[in-house]
């Protein structure tokens, strides 16, 4: 009797795939990417989120394509309607947007980083602060 409630107990408990250990990935490289890469998502690569990743490196660099499109387009405009300036304005603010969005996103994933609650695509969280363990 006692060999069988030893063995029921050294069953690890499993959720959805994942184990209650964590990740194999370092929090302190997903830290430094999240924070020097972060707007091309290089932290939701590196951990194996690469749909994640893939968005934020889309709203990043086409909100800044669409600025751009925005200033050239509206400075174009702006000589020949008399409202070039507030259309101008408008324009870059909306161009703005995805950008702004992905800037929430990172710093968002920033800090679930650096509180531990970072997760890679096992759904494991970022134990080690190392890049050995």
């Amino acid at each position: 009797m006692d060999t069988e409630l030893q063995t029921t107990q050294q069953v690890p408990e499993t959720n959805a795939g994942s184990t209650k250990t964590g990740s194999s990935k370092s929090r302190l490289v997903a830290f430094l990417l999240c924070t020097f890469a972060g707007f091309v998502g290089a932290h939701n690569f590196y951990v194996g989120r690469t749909v994640r990743g893939i968005i934020q490196l889309v709203l990043m660099i086409g909100g800044f394509i669409l600025y751009g499109v925005a200033i050239v387009t509206m400075a174009t405009l702006s000589t020949k309607v008399d409202n070039g300036a507030d259309a101008l304005i408008v324009g870059i603010l909306l161009s703005l947007v995805p950008v702004l969005v992905g800037a929430m996103w990172i710093f968002i994933d920033w800090i679930m980083v650096l509180a531990g609650a970072f997760k890679d695509k096992n759904k494991r969280p970022l134990k080690n602060w190392s890049i050995n363990d």
